[in-house]
């Protein structure tokens, strides 16, 4: 067979692993994995496992090296199965791994995840847009590569849209976060969601309202998606 990139996300839930998943994942040769899957999918499966995974604060292979590893085997004519924690759409480099093998002339195959914002909707049962209340969500990283969340996002207009907002990665910028968001008007008492280790055994979520992530937290542990608006207010309801 020829060599293929299959750019592929997982739910750390077993019950949400696909066929197209099980499938890509026994017809491979090599398998890429990133930190955030649950390892006991990869149990059985011939091909070969190479751990890239990325851990905050800590040393790990650059984006660089990963992308040349798959530009390593898919010369060898290998089939390559990216392997990523929740849904490669959602603050990945997959773009830049597609690069790689269009390069190539490689074929791509792109298998969609479930994103953390939706594992945590499914446990609070509710969406991130309720009508009348947020017809809109806007998704953004609680780091940047430059640090300076302050500059790299409009908290006005991010306040004044109203919509629900979902963090990724926000953990240690939460304190700053809730404050830009405060100083620009948005309510103190604004419910915030943050889902913790979703998933996996050790899952945990907790409610605030916006006043109350000022000072960090102790109890606030990554990897976590952190949600903030009035569509939880029908959680806090129940």
């Amino acid at each position: 067979m020829a060599a293929k990139l299959v750019i592929a996300s997982t739910p750390p839930d077993k019950g949400k692993i696909t066929n197209q998943l099980r499938e890509a994942l026994e017809n491979c040769d090599v398998i890429l994995h990133d930190r955030l899957i649950d390892v006991g999918i990869l149990e059985g499966v011939k091909a070969k496992k190479v751990f890239v995974g990325k851990q905050p604060y800590k040393k790990h292979p650059s984006q660089d090296s990963i992308n040349d590893m798959i530009r390593m085997y898919l010369k060898r004519g290998l089939r390559v199965v990216r392997l990523k924690g929740g849904d490669a759409a959602f603050f990945s480099r997959a773009t830049e791994e597609v690069a790689v093998a269009e390069e190539l002339n490689v074929e791509v195959q792109w298998i969609a995840g479930v994103t953390a914002a939706s594992l945590l909707c499914e446990r609070l049962k509710t969406s991130l847009t309720v009508r009348g209340v947020s017809n809109g969500v806007i998704f953004i990283t609680g780091h940047t590569r430059d640090n300076k969340i302050e500059e790299e996002y409009d908290w006005d207009a991010i306040v004044r849209l109203k919509m629900t907002l979902v963090i990724y990665m926000g953990i240690k910028n939460l304190p700053l976060i809730s404050k830009l968001l405060m100083d620009r008007g948005m309510d103190p008492f604004t419910p915030v969601a943050v889902g913790m280790n979703l998933g996996f055994d050790d899952e945990k979520v907790e409610f605030f309202y916006l006043k109350d992530l000022k000072e960090k937290r102790e109890d606030l542990k990554p990897p976590a998606i952190v949600v903030i608006g009035d569509v939880l207010r029908y959680s806090l309801d129940k």
